[in-house]
């Protein structure tokens, strides 16, 4: 007999209030919903049923932006055309930004066009004087 595997989360049992718990991930944040108690369902597989009848909520799939998107967008438009810069703002953005993960984390609208729209007198009032 195969064990059934869920995907929508995990249905737990705390044994300090004796109640089922079922935790899932709602929006990238880890979410907790009781179902019950030992009681109302003695065992996991009643918890899981009880948890298939709770409503399901659709969320929308966000959209927007990735941040290698806005990274390679930033290139073909505001990347400095000298040879030693962008060299050095190619590798920080390789290396700080975006470092060997996928280009999936999305960024709001607002925040893209910040980043993409800053030029170089905002990033000078930014600054410590003396320092650009």
């Amino acid at each position: 007999m195969r064990v059934q595997r869920h995907t929508r989360g995990s249905v737990r049992f705390d044994r300090r209030r004796k109640t089922w718990n079922y935790l899932f991930y709602d929006s990238g944040k880890r979410r907790s919903k009781l179902i019950g108690t030992r009681q109302q369902y003695p065992t996991k597989a009643a918890a899981w049923k009880a948890v298939e009848r709770l409503p399901t909520r659709t969320t929308e799939e966000p959209t927007g932006d990735t941040v290698r998107s806005v990274i390679a967008r930033y290139e073909m438009d505001r990347m400095p055309s000298r040879k030693s810069t962008s060299r050095v703002y190619r590798s920080f953005l390789k290396n700080h930004i975006a470092p060997d993960r996928p280009g999936t984390a999305l960024m709001t609208r607002a925040i893209a066009e910040t980043v993409i729209c800053r030029s170089p007198t905002t990033i000078a009032a930014w600054a410590a004087p003396g320092t650009i």
